[in-house]
């Protein structure tokens, strides 16, 4: 009743799974895989998480941790020697507090080409134009959401790991967890029913030179596959909890106490004291949701490959029937 209600008379395109003291509960799909060719939505279709990556590059980021393989307060420059700024840690990076600038935007002004760019170019322009690319407060000092600061820890996880960064999710998290709908960048198996983002009109969005930078993005998965990332936490299967503790940390606490982050996890407190730890993003037509509630042992995943954001401020309804 719920989806019906809310989310389907915006024209929603996509699937989504909700799950409940560990199960699921119900799971749907809706619209088009693909709006041109008339590719009919499946429940195992793959969407581009957009944001909801950083959950992913963070739990990589831990994992090497665990293993006593990063100190999380330790300088980037540690890990990545030709990073340019010696203040910034890696804490930094995964609690926005770098002030690192936005890539998106200065890679516009300092990229010799607008094809293929990825996550060493991007260091590459940092290093190359430091004097006008430092951090725009001092690291530390406040919060400011980085796309820029995720970009930078895949490349430490790949220097840390010696492998590129869609081996090591592949081998150490997709894998094991049975994410078999799961991949780092545009899947190429035509196992995969790939979804297109599309405006809201329904016309396709054209593939982007920044699509192949990933941490901040560029994870494709599907609704199932992110119950399976869902009760990998749940079940300490690779992080554990003492590591997860770390990640459902509040270390940005905003103003009224509300809105927070972890460590790639935004982190949302009612003022009767319950809380819950989830993700948003949106990216070129793709749009996703994915709440964990503790407390309940409960899910809810929403992947669009339509803009629509009317779920964004409706989700609360669905959390208030799982409670």
């Amino acid at each position: 009743a719920f989806f019906q209600e809310k989310l389907l008379p915006s024209g929603f395109s996509g699937s989504v799974l909700v799950a409940h003291e560990g199960k699921v509960i119900y799971e749907n799909s809706w619209g088009m895989a693909n709006f041109v060719s008339k590719a009919d939505m499946t429940q195992d279709a793959v969407f581009q998480l957009a944001s909801v990556s950083k959950t992913f590059t963070s739990a990589a980021v831990l994992l090497l941790y665990q293993r006593g393989l990063i100190d999380l307060n330790a300088p980037v420059q540690e890990y990545i020697p030709e990073f340019p700024f010696g203040d910034i840690t890696v804490h930094h990076l995964l609690t926005h507090r770098s002030g690192l600038q936005r890539y998106m935007y200065f890679v516009e002004r300092y990229s010799k080409e607008r094809q293929h760019l990825n996550n060493e170019d991007v260091l590459k322009i940092l290093v190359e134009n430091k004097d006008k690319l430092g951090p725009i407060f001092p690291p530390g000092t406040k919060y400011d959401y980085s796309n820029t600061g995720f970009v930078m820890l895949v490349l430490l996880v790949e220097r840390v790991s010696g492998e590129e960064f869609a081996d090591f999710m592949r081998e150490e998290f997709f894998e094991p967890l049975g994410m078999k709908h799961t991949s780092i960048g545009r899947p190429q198996s035509k196992d995969f029913v790939l979804c297109a983002g599309h405006y809201h009109n329904t016309r396709q969005i054209a593939p982007f030179y920044q699509d192949e930078v990933l941490g901040d993005k560029s994870v494709y998965s599907s609704a199932e596959d992110m119950f399976r990332w869902d009760r990998s936490f749940s079940d300490e299967y690779i992080l554990n909890n003492e590591t997860l503790k770390l990640a459902f940390t509040d270390w940005e606490p905003d103003r009224n106490g509300l809105h927070n982050y972890g460590y790639g996890w935004r982190i949302l407190h009612y003022p009767n004291g319950e809380s819950f730890e989830y993700h948003t993003g949106w990216y070129r037509g793709y749009t996703s949701l994915f709440v964990r509630l503790r407390s309940t042992n409960s899910c809810i995943v929403i992947l669009s490959n339509r803009v629509n954001k009317s779920f964004m401020v409706t989700y609360h309804d669905l959390v208030a029937i799982l409670k």
